[in-house]
């Protein structure tokens, strides 16, 4: 489970998930309209905060 951003590709019809993180290991993942009955999103992330450090 991962926080992801949701992009909708009407012409190519898919659904495109990309991972918000600087780590390499991490990469996008794209599914058709016809296989979106094996995905599950779980919630939506409203606020995201990140402490800052000099």
């Amino acid at each position: 489970m991962a926080i992801k951003r949701f992009y909708n590709n009407k012409e190519k019809q898919t659904i495109i998930f990309t991972p918000e993180s600087t780590n390499k290991s991490f990469y996008p993942t794209s599914y058709s309209y016809n296989d979106l009955s094996n995905i599950k999103i779980i919630g939506k992330v409203v606020i995201y905060i990140v402490s800052i450090e000099s």
